[in-house]
């Protein structure tokens, strides 16, 4: 028996997309991730059972909200240990070059905003805080690599916090009361992921 799974690194639909439509071939697309490829070949019985899900988790200095995410993820939904890049071995790598490691190995991304750092308004002396200047980094990167719309990226806002105006539209959920109080919402956002 053979079996055929088409790869594209294409960002829209194209005659390779049509084909494997009309000959019923499963057609995954790069940005759609690993899993999404897993998902094929587990539909094709190529794969017997599928891995729970893996995700990175970016943070800041709130160490709380960090440990609890990792208990949701890995005790409420079962998923495997989320990749902490401040927990993952160097092996002599830059802070980069561990980061695009660590990130073309999971299924999606939980990014923690919370406030961290003070944000001094010089004219009125009012003090903001901010998330931390890596965490909206590294929320722009996942964007690009996962695809804003893909519902691999789940950002998760905890309290007050100035935002770079390019970001201040995009849908968070508020975990000011914790992990666990957004729970269910953090379950619908990735139940695709188990599907």
């Amino acid at each position: 028996m053979i079996v055929i799974v088409l790869l594209s690194g294409a960002a829209a639909p194209g005659e390779a997309d049509d084909w494997a439509g009309e000959n019923s071939v499963p057609f995954v697309y790069k940005h759609d991730g690993l899993r999404a490829l897993l998902h094929a070949l587990e539909r094709c019985g190529l794969l017997k059972c599928l891995p729970a899900p893996k995700a990175f988790i970016v943070h800041g200095h709130d160490d709380t909200a960090l440990a609890e995410l990792k208990n949701y993820l890995q005790n409420t939904l079962k998923w495997q240990e989320p990749v902490v890049l401040r927990e993952q071995p160097n092996r002599g790598k830059t802070i980069i070059e561990k980061f695009e490691e660590f990130a073309s190995r999971i299924d999606c991304v939980f990014v923690l905003l919370t406030p961290d750092d003070p944000n001094a308004r010089f004219s009125t002396n009012d003090e903001k805080r901010r998330a931390r200047q890596n965490v909206i980094l590294e929320l722009g990167f996942f964007y690009g690599q996962m695809g804003r719309s893909s519902g691999r990226v789940i950002v998760l806002k905890k309290g007050t916090l100035e935002l770079p105006s390019d970001i201040q539209g995009i849908v968070w959920i508020d975990i000011s009361n914790g992990i666990k109080a957004a729970g269910e919402d953090i379950r619908k956002e990735v139940a695709h992921l188990t599907e």
